[in-house]
Formats: C-alpha cells, sequence, structure tokens
C-alpha cells in the first residue's frame, strides 16, 4: 500500500508539473523594419521578420532541390520519370490517370491510322482522283491542227463506253433510251465518225465567222484612216539646257581609271636591290680587268620544232678572195676595224652613262630620303643597257684620257682611219689585256680605322671619295642585316676624324665637308645614340681645350679654330636645335656662349669668327627663339669698334672695353662708298692660312655681316616684352656709325635696321604697367531657391503619363528582381561552398579512419612476426 502511494504521488507531481508550455518566439530572433514615417491605419505584411525560420526553410528547399542537383552532377546513369504530371503538385492522382490514359489512346490512334484509305480523299496535282478518272475535264482546241485529239477524245468516250460500261459515270437521256438495244461494231464506228464530222463542220463554221468578222474590220478601218490626220502641229522644239551636274558625272564615268601596279618595295628590300647590283657590277669589273670574257647569259629551252625568232641558220666561216692595187686585200683587217668602231662606241657610251652617274650624285645634297632615289635611277641604267654585256657600266667616274682616245677615234674620217688600223687595234688588245687601274670598285669592305678608309680612298678624287662613301654605306646598309650596325658606328668615327682633316685642306676640303655632311646625316640615322655619344664627346674634348686656354690666359679665352667651328655646325645640322634640353645642341650652345662671353676681339680674324659663332647660334635658337644675350653684346662690341669714339659712349659689357687698344679695328680710314661688298671664304676663319689684312675691304665685309645678323635677331626677337630694351644699345651704336662711308647695300641695310628698332621703341610706348588686378573678380554664381505652392509629401513616381509611369514600373521592378537574384545566388552559393567543404571533410575522416586500420593492422602482423621469429629464435639456441 504504501509503495502505491508514493507512486501515485510522484505521478501527480509530475502531471502537476507537466502543464503545456506555449511556444514563445526569442525577441533576439525577431526581426522589426523600420519606417520613417508611422501611417495610422496601414498595415504592413513585412513589418517584422523571422530571420532564422526563414533562413531555415530556405536551407530545406535548397536540400531538396540544389542539393540533389549537386549530387546527381557528372552522373549519366540515373532515372528520370518523364510521366505526364508526375512533378505536378496542383493535379490529383486521378486526373493524371485519366490524362495519361487519353494521351495513349490518341497516341495509338495515330500511329495505327495512317494506312487507312477510307478515312482521306486521295488526291494529285490538288485534284480528286475521283474526278480525274471520270475524264470530265477534257479540253477542246479550236484550231484545225487539234482534230486529231478531238478524235482521239471522242475514241476515248467510246472505249470508256464499251470497256467499263459506264459504271463511273451517271448516265444521259439518250443513254436511257438507246440502254436496251444492243449496237454492232459498224453502228458504234458510224456513229463515232458521224460525231467527228459534225464537231469538225461546227469547228470549220466558226472558222469562217471569224474571218468575215475580220475582214469586216479591216475595211471598216480604211475608211476611217483616210479621216484621220498624221501630221503634227507645228510647235518650237525646246532645247533643254545641259546640266553642269549631268556633264560632270559623264566626265567621272568615262574617266580613265586608275590600275593596279606593283606594291612599294620596303626599306629592306631596296637595300638588298642596292648590294646585289653593286656586287655584280664588281664582278663584271673584275672580269674586264682580268681579260674574261663577259658572263654569257643562261640559254633559253627551245623544243625540237621551234623554228622562230632563236632559229640561226649556219655561219658560213669563208670570205672572199679580192685583190686590191694588185694585191690580195685582206678581210680579216676590215673585220679587226668593225670591232674596233664597236668597242670605241661602247666605251663612248661608257663615259656618257658615267658622267650621268656623276651629275645625279653632285645634285644630290639632300637628306636621308633622296639617296634611293638615285639608286631607282642607276637600276633604271643598268637594266636598260644589259643588251651591251654590261660594258657600259664600269663605273661612275670614267678616266679623262680614255674618253678623248674614244672621242678622236670616232671622229676619224674614212681616209684616215684606214692610215691608223693598226695603232687602234694595239690599243684595243692592251685595253682588254691589261687591267684597268683607273676603274672604280662597285663593293668595299667596311673599314675598320681611318687608315684603312684612307687606303680605299687614296688616288681618288673628291667626287670619287663620295662615292666610294655612298658604296660603302650601299653595301653594308643595317636594314640588311643588323650586324652591319656596328659598321656604320665605326665608318660614323671614321667621317668624324676625316673631316678633320679635311678643314685643314683649304676650298677643296670646305667643298668636300659641304657633301660629306649628307653622308654624315645618313649613317647617323643607322644608331644615333651612338652618334650623339660621339659629337657629346668632340664638343666636351672642344670645351676642355677652350678651358686650358683659359686658364693660361688668366680667364681670358681665344676664338675656336676652323675645325672646331665645323664640328659645332655639324652638330646643328645633325640633331635637333629646339629642344628644351639635349645631349649635344644643349652642351654646345653653352660652350658658344662662353667663347662669345670671355674671348676679346684682338684681330680681324677674331671678328669673322665670332661673326660666324653668332651664325652659328641664330641656326640653334631659329626655331625655340630662345634669347641669346652673349650674341647681341658680341653684335654691340662690333658696332661699337667700327663707330666714331665721343666723351659720352654706351656702356659696353665684356669682353669689350673703352680703353682697349683694338677700339678702333674696324673703323673707316677712308670713304669706301665705291667698294663691292664680297662674302669672305671660309679659309680664312683657320690658323693654317695667311693673317688677313686689316683693310677697309675686310672692314666693310665685317660691318655689312654684323648688320645682316642684327637684322635676323631683331625679326626674331621682335615679340618679346623687352624687344626694345634688348637693343637699346644697338640703336646707340647704330647712331655713331658713319654710315656716309659705306657702300649703298650697307647703307640699305643700316636704314632698315634702324627703322626696324625705332619700331620696337614706338611699340614700347604702348605697353601697360603690371597691375594686381585689371578687373573686379567675378562673384561664384548663385541660384534663387525653388519654391513649390502645391507642395505635396507623397513620391511623384504616377504624376508623369501612362506610359511613363509603366516604364518607371518596371524599371523598378527589374532592379529589385535583380537584386533579388543576386542575393540567393550568393546564399547558393554559400550553401554549395558548406555542402562541399562538410563532403571533404568527412572524405578526410574516412580516409584517416581506414589509414589507422591498415596501420593497425600491419603492427598486430609485424607482432605476430616477431613472436614468430622470437620462437625460432629460442628454438635455435
Amino acid at each position: 500500500m504504501v509503495k502505491s502511494k508514493k507512486a501515485a504521488l510522484k505521478l501527480a507531481r509530475s502531471s502537476g508539473h507537466k502543464k503545456t508550455r506555449e511556444v514563445t518566439n526569442n525577441p533576439f530572433e525577431i526581426h522589426t523594419n523600420r519606417r520613417k514615417h508611422d501611417i495610422l491605419g496601414r498595415k504592413l505584411k513585412h513589418d517584422k521578420g523571422l530571420p532564422g525560420i526563414s533562413r531555415s526553410k530556405a536551407i530545406k528547399k535548397r536540400q531538396k532541390t540544389l542539393l540533389v542537383e549537386h549530387k546527381q552532377k557528372n552522373k549519366a546513369n540515373m532515372f528520370i520519370d518523364r510521366r505526364f504530371g508526375e512533378y505536378d503538385e496542383k493535379m490529383s492522382l486521378e486526373e493524371k490517370m485519366l490524362k495519361r490514359f487519353t494521351m495513349e489512346k490518341k497516341h495509338h490512334h495515330d500511329r495505327h491510322g495512317k494506312y487507312r484509305l477510307e478515312d482521306e480523299e486521295l488526291t494529285h496535282l490538288g485534284q480528286s482522283l475521283g474526278d480525274i478518272d471520270k475524264f470530265e475535264d477534257v479540253q477542246l482546241s479550236d484550231d484545225d491542227d487539234d482534230d486529231d485529239d478531238m478524235d482521239k477524245s471522242a475514241e476515248a468516250d467510246h472505249v470508256r463506253e464499251l470497256h467499263f460500261g459506264g459504271f463511273l459515270t451517271k448516265k444521259r437521256a439518250d443513254d436511257e433510251q438507246t440502254s436496251g438495244k444492243h449496237k454492232s461494231k459498224k453502228e458504234i464506228m458510224e456513229e463515232v465518225v458521224a460525231k467527228a464530222k459534225i464537231k469538225k463542220h461546227e469547228r470549220q463554221m466558226a472558222k469562217e465567222e471569224t474571218i468575215t468578222l475580220t475582214d469586216k474590220l479591216d475595211q471598216d478601218w480604211r475608211n476611217v484612216k483616210n479621216l484621220i490626220s498624221l501630221k503634227r502641229p507645228h510647235t518650237e522644239e525646246v532645247v533643254s539646257k545641259v546640266d553642269d551636274y549631268d556633264i560632270a558625272v559623264k566626265q567621272l564615268a568615262f574617266e580613265i581609271k586608275g590600275k593596279a601596279t606593283d606594291r612599294l618595295k620596303s626599306e629592306h628590300e631596296i637595300a638588298k636591290e642596292e648590294q646585289e647590283r653593286l656586287e655584280k657590277l664588281e664582278l663584271e669589273r673584275q672580269r674586264r680587268m682580268r681579260g674574261l670574257p663577259a658572263v654569257a647569259e643562261k640559254p633559253k629551252h627551245i623544243s625540237a620544232d621551234d623554228l622562230g625568232d632563236s632559229f640561226t641558220p649556219a655561219v658560213d666561216e669563208r670570205f672572199m678572195l679580192s685583190y686590191q692595187d694588185g694585191s690580195v686585200h685582206d678581210m680579216e683587217d676590215e673585220e679587226d676595224e668593225d670591232q674596233i668602231r664597236r668597242e670605241a662606241g661602247n666605251s663612248d657610251e661608257e663615259s656618257e652613262v658615267d658622267g650621268e652617274e656623276e651629275e645625279e650624285e653632285e645634285g644630290d645634297n639632300s637628306a636621308a630620303g633622296d639617296g634611293n632615289d638615285d639608286d631607282d635611277e642607276e637600276d633604271q641604267d643598268s637594266e636598260s643597257c644589259e643588251d651591251d654585256n654590261g660594258s657600259d657600266l664600269e663605273s661612275d667616274v670614267s678616266n679623262d684620257g680614255m674618253e678623248d682616245e674614244a672621242d678622236s677615234e670616232i671622229e676619224i674620217p674614212g681616209n684616215q682611219q684606214q692610215q691608223q688600223n693598226n695603232v687602234q687595234k694595239e690599243k684595243t688588245e692592251a685595253e682588254v689585256v691589261e687591267p684597268t687601274k683607273e676603274e672604280l670598285p662597285f663593293t668595299f669592305k667596311a673599314p675598320k680605322s681611318l687608315q684603312e678608309f684612307k687606303e680605299f680612298i687614296k688616288g681618288w678624287s673628291f667626287k670619287q671619295q663620295l662615292t666610294i662613301i655612298d658604296r660603302i654605306k650601299a653595301c653594308h646598309n643595317p636594314k640588311i642585316t643588323p650586324a652591319n650596325k656596328p659598321k656604320m658606328e665605326v665608318l660614323f668615327t671614321i667621317l668624324l676624324d676625316y673631316v678633320g682633316e679635311l678643314s685643314q685642306m683649304g676650298p677643296e676640303g670646305i667643298k668636300m665637308i659641304d657633301e660629306l655632311s649628307r653622308h654624315l646625316f645618313d649613317v647617323s640615322q643607322y644608331s644615333p645614340v651612338h652618334s650623339a655619344k660621339c659629337m657629346q664627346q668632340i664638343v666636351e674634348d672642344i670645351h676642355k681645350k677652350f678651358t686650358q686656354n683659359c686658364d693660361k690666359q688668366g680667364g681670358k679665352g681665344m676664338f675656336l679654330g676652323l675645325t672646331e667651328l665645323l664640328y659645332l655646325r655639324i652638330v646643328s645640322m645633325l640633331f635637333s636645335t629646339s629642344d628644351f634640353r639635349h645631349a649635344v645642341c644643349t652642351p654646345a650652345m653653352v660652350l658658344l656662349s662662353q667663347v662669345l662671353g670671355q674671348s676679346p676681339v684682338r684681330c680681324i680674324r677674331d671678328v669673322l669668327r665670332g661673326l660666324f659663332v653668332c651664325d652659328l647660334f641664330y641656326e640653334f635658337v631659329s626655331l625655340s627663339k630662345r634669347f641669346v644675350p652673349e650674341v647681341v653684346n658680341f653684335l654691340c662690341g662690333i658696332l661699337f669698334m667700327a663707330s666714331k669714339k665721343e666723351v659720352h659712349t654706351p656702356q659696353l659689357v665684356l669682353p669689350f672695353k673703352h680703353s682697349s687698344k683694338w677700339r678702333d679695328l674696324l673703323k673707316l680710314q677712308s670713304d669706301s662708298s665705291s667698294l663691292t661688298v664680297k662674302p669672305l671664304p671660309l679659309t680664312t676663319l683657320g690658323e693654317s692660312t695667311a693673317d688677313v689684312q686689316t683693310t677697309d675691304e675686310t672692314r666693310v665685309n665685317s660691318v655689312n655681316h654684323c648688320l645682316s645678323i642684327l637684322q635676323k635677331f631683331v625679326d626674331l626677337y621682335q615679340d618679346l616684352p623687352a624687344s626694345f630694351e634688348i637693343f637699346s644699345p644697338v640703336k646707340e651704336h647704330l647712331q655713331r656709325i658713319p654710315s656716309d662711308l659705306y657702300p649703298t647695300s650697307v647703307q640699305e641695310i643700316y636704314r632698315n635696321l634702324q627703322t626696324r628698332t625705332n619700331e620696337l621703341f614706338t611699340k614700347s610706348l604702348n605697353r601697360n604697367h603690371l597691375t594686381l588686378q585689371a578687373r573686379k573678380p567675378e562673384p561664384i554664381k548663385t541660384y534663387e531657391p525653388k519654391f513649390e505652392e502645391h507642395y505635396e509629401v507623397r513620391s511623384r513616381r504616377g504624376t508623369g503619363n501612362k506610359a511613363t509611369n509603366e516604364k518607371q514600373k518596371l524599371r523598378y521592378k527589374y532592379k529589385r528582381e535583380f537584386k533579388g537574384a543576386i542575393r540567393e545566388i550568393r546564399k547558393d552559393n554559400q550553401f554549395l561552398a558548406k555542402q562541399k567543404l562538410k563532403e571533404q571533410l568527412e572524405r578526410d575522416t574516412e580516409r584517416l579512419h581506414k589509414v589507422k586500420q591498415i596501420e593497425h593492422m600491419l603492427s598486430n602482423q609485424q607482432a605476430e612476426t616477431n613472436a614468430m621469429n622470437r620462437k625460432k629464435r629460442k628454438r635455435g639456441k
């Protein structure tokens, strides 16, 4: 009893404690969507949300769909149920079964009813086969030619009646009357013939009626035709004016159209062809020099039955025996004379072609691109003269003696020529056998030093030396192969050294340098960096030498020599002088400014060298218009030396002084208005020439040159704000120069320069002083605020027309759906990533478990093996 009471008490207590508890949500898991404005009476569906429940629902949904697809990925043996309505949850099972039964019966009926002919009407060409069998659509022709066809149709009707009995056609009234009578074959044929004759008669009657009506119509037309007037009223024809546009269109239609030509050759192909041409000419020259015959052309293929232009009959080598003045006349001598005349003519052609090539090379002083044009012309010459076995392409420069001999041989009269046959024969044999020493080679090796280059040009004139340099460039062009680039770099260095030697050879050397500058420019383009380094080193050496001279003379420098000036002139030709900072031009300009600012003028040669430096400076700054005060100061000093010295003289800047003993170096000693101004040669700047005499003619030339340079710089600097202040010293010095003592040409330049300086002064009067700010500052633009009388708090999405509102609605829905899709894709990726990680961890755990099992098994096996080994060892003992 006691135990039962205790059990009852425990049951009562437990039932009292176990009351139904309501499921309450965690307040921290409830998400409330806050609103900007609370509106009374408006209920929202999504004012509160349960993220946890939504997340669990989404996970379950993905496990049913996305997880299943993930597991079935890369599997081809899965079963897919394709029965109708299997995955449609809205349909009940009875509806699914009924629909499946209906579809099965329909499919069975369509498959088995395909071959039932009674259900369909057979057709052919859109007509029923039953109508075709009845022959109801029989067409008859009205022409006489179709009589046979009509007979055939009648026979067909008869055959149809006899053979088929007419069971496919309806019976007519006459058929019912004669159906009881049996006709014989004769009666049937007579009936057929009668019907055919009746139909033929009907056709003839219709045709005659048609002919009668046609004749009547023609007769009526003849009667009416005379009443119709064929003459047209007399009207003046208006001539239409030709339109300019139509003329232009017709001209364009009949205009000659451009034909397609060969493509332009590349620079590599042009250089390669030039190299091959020179090698071919050099080979021919070597063969002629050794007395070998010319290279024969390749024989053309001739077929067995070819008797065209290539057919030549056998030549009879016998000659006719004749007598002259009682003795036998030798015909071989005449043949030798003809051969000599032909060779003399060829040599004359050689001299003419070579002279033309020399003129082309002389006239070619342009920049890099002109060389290719000359090469093309030489190619044309060589191609046009191939029939002469290349004898007219020996060299660019012919021997003058040989030309005179050839000319003399051609101009000899007939009587004198017979007396000199033996002499001409000996000369011809000597020309063929002995090597020609005056013939210029076509190919050269790339020189490796100045000494080797001098050996190439030794014994040749300056004009031929330029040809040698041109051929070295063509044979070793870097565009043919990149390996030629170092050779061209060495050649550039050699040419620079050669320029230094040419500068000491007088006027011919200066002329040669002028021609050589084109080749220097071409070679420098092959390797611009190397060329810049070479010229930079030369400028550095010149500056070092100038600095040493300044140190020796206590800060006073000396003007540069002719060689150094020519090198600086080459700098302005090879490189860009308009750059703000250049690796070669900038140091060269600094050097020139130091020369003008630190070198005192002690003789007339210093004046000429200084003016040459000013010319160089103008070339350097003509594009950039950079202001060079040293040039203006030097030119003012030159004018001071040529002016009258008064008490109040303009202020001078070093290196010019008022107390210098060379202050009157350029002052005229007498009236020189009758002198003719001539430019001094460039050789007067060199040290090797004799000292230039300080005469009035030299003074006039120097002042004329100074005024010309000043006029250039005035035109160059006229747009500078301080142009008047720059040239005001020039104006003061010009007023003290006795212009009456100079020639007319100098006076004209003098007056023009004074006019320009006065214009600069007038221009300076119109200048305004600098001010802090010429106008009031403009305030920042401000706009009045936009006031709306009827302002509404609610949004104005629906204020537009219907189309605009629909477009905005669609845009809003599209954005919302797009964001939702992106959000769902992110969640799908996260779910798949978690699932893949879970699978990877499971695989790792399974693998680790298997590894441990294998290790355990191996350890047990090893223990058993060790135990067996121990037993064996014990037994062995």
